[in-house]
């Protein structure tokens, strides 16, 4: 199992019954709708799991999105969660990560208890990359343990479910660029507008020595026109 984690991931062979373009895939659902079990979450506390995996934790550490289905869900309620600050605990047989959880799907994070003994799969490309889909359908065959789920038959959903889960990730995604776009805006905007406010700070109160010295300096700075004038025929004489 060790092993696993060597395996080149890009170059995995393009007849891969798996590959998007074969047609038995497709007649199947496929990579297309399959979501591959690689792994459940032993322990939870707030957003932060702990999963036992079936592949290489460095394998799934580089997944940018998991689905998951938590505990006593219905067999289609797979959430979609974004796993960061991931951490690899053990490799090996018994390999072991550490994650904490961010909303994807514009649900909501599971509760605690409902995230004990969620279902951890690998969601189909584009979701993530293709040859990474298939490392984790090959690395993951092999895996004894029940709680790693290397055993249990892949998750292939209706096409109809599949678009929505899509959907649902493609429009939360959207929204919070969104408003990332107007908080940055409104940053930007409170600067402007702070920038234009008159510092009280460096005007000098009437009758100071220093507001008087600035006085003298502004009226000898200042021109006027009739003397201008006059020093102009003053020099031509």
């Amino acid at each position: 199992r060790a092993s696993r984690a060597r395996v080149s991931y890009s170059k995995l062979s393009e007849s891969d019954p798996e590959s998007d373009g074969s047609s038995s895939a497709a007649g199947s659902g496929g990579a297309a709708g399959r979501f591959v079990p690689f792994g459940s979450v032993v322990a939870a506390s707030g957003a932060s799991v702990r999963v036992t995996v079936a592949c290489a934790a460095e394998l799934v550490a580089s997944l940018p999105l998991w689905g998951v289905r938590p505990r006593s869900d219905a067999e289609w309620a797979v959430r979609a969660l974004r796993p960061v600050d991931v951490v690899v605990l053990r490799e090996g047989e018994r390999a072991l990560l550490q994650a904490r959880l961010e909303d994807a799907d514009g649900k909501g994070l599971p509760s605690r208890e409902r995230l004990r003994g969620a279902l951890v799969l690998a969601p189909p490309p584009p979701a993530i990359p293709a040859d990474v889909h298939k490392a984790v359908v090959l690395q993951r065959d092999g895996a004894l343990d029940k709680d790693q789920m290397g055993q249990k038959p892949p998750l292939l959903m209706p096409k109809r479910e599949v678009t929505r889960w899509f959907d649902s990730v493609a429009e939360h995604t959207k929204a919070a660029a969104a408003r990332a776009a107007a908080k940055a805006e409104a940053r930007t905007r409170a600067e402007l507008d702070k920038g234009d406010q008159l510092d009280e700070a460096v005007i000098l109160p009437a009758g100071t020595k220093r507001r008087a010295a600035q006085q003298a300096l502004e009226a000898t700075l200042e021109r006027d026109p009739a003397l201008d004038a006059w020093l102009e025929e003053m020099s031509e004489e």
